[in-house]
């Protein structure tokens, strides 16, 4: 007996709603017929009909197509999950915008950082990604990396651009980014139009258990020597992913460690410079690089 995927259910709605839609052109927005086509829940817990046109962020735009929606849900992350050094965050920082979700819709379940957002000018004619500029986020990760590595200039800013530009996130490297929640935001309290979900309540109930199973599987599928968690409002959820780790405190309980069978796990700030300065990362690795007590 087959089984359907955890997002099967969700898009299925829109298979099924999608096989039985009306292109009939309305002569105003006013006389557009509502197609309904699935349920959502509304603030009042409520049940409610919702059409083909609620779905679109721009009314005059074709939404999402199902297997679109599927492929954001589905989405992994960046670079080689057999890599070394994980890095796990709660999301990609975004719009949201409908342009946006179409150009991530473009990716693979497991992409390259630099070589999808090179793509992003095709979307977007004239906004060109520039792969030099240092992100605070990506900056980090790389300095993290180039510590543990035991380069005597890993801080070295013209040494981090070039690792984050060349190596970061890159299918043959040795890191793998990825996030909790597969959509990108502002931040938490600002929600978009969005083609599947009302509000971000109904969303982080609806894909966080699932996106943690499938963060869980990985983990244990590819063993990463290391796995950084970053943002210490995301650390309930990271304890979830890693359920049967024991974690204890350092460096003053700004850092969370723990040790499983294959992976030292590590929960950190969030990747901000004023958080995780150079002081911080060189403690956590010198931290990681003492022998475990016995």
């Amino acid at each position: 007996m087959t089984t359907e995927h955890p997002n099967a259910i969700l898009v299925r709605q829109f298979y099924e709603a999608f096989a039985a839609r009306d292109f009939a052109a309305p002569r105003s927005r006013r006389s557009r017929r509502t197609i309904p086509i699935c349920t959502r829940w509304t603030h009042s817990g409520q049940r409610r009909l919702i059409s083909l046109r609620e779905m679109c962020v721009h009314p005059n735009e074709a939404p999402l197509r199902p297997e679109e929606i599927e492929k954001l849900l589905n989405f992994q992350g960046y670079g080689n999950p057999r890599g070394e050094f994980w890095f796990l965050g709660m999301e990609e920082q975004g719009q949201g915008t409908e342009l946006e979700l179409r150009w991530r819709s473009s990716f693979d379940e497991v992409e390259d950082l630099m070589g999808v957002h090179h793509r992003w000018e095709q979307f977007n004619p004239g906004d060109k990604f520039n792969a030099e500029r240092l992100i605070p986020t990506w900056a980090t990760m790389s300095k993290i990396v180039r510590r543990l590595k035991g380069l005597s200039n890993w801080s070295d800013t013209e040494q981090v651009r070039r690792y984050q530009a060349e190596r970061l996130g890159r299918l043959d490297g040795e890191t793998f980014l990825t996030e909790i929640l597969p959509f990108p935001a502002w931040n938490t309290r600002d929600w978009p139009a969005n083609p599947c979900f009302e509000t971000r309540a109904q969303y982080e109930k609806e894909v966080r258990p699932k996106r943690i199973s499938m963060l869980r599987e990985l983990h244990e599928t590819y063993s990463p020597r290391y796995v950084f968690c970053y943002g210490t409002g995301n650390w309930a959820h990271h304890h979830d992913i890693f359920s049967d780790v024991s974690f204890e405190p350092i460096l003053d309980g700004r850092v969370l460690l723990g040790r499983s069978r294959s992976s030292t796990i590590v929960l950190t700030p969030f990747f901000a410079y004023y958080l995780m300065t150079n002081d911080l990362i060189d403690g956590i690795a010198r931290a990681l690089e003492a022998p475990p007590c016995a």
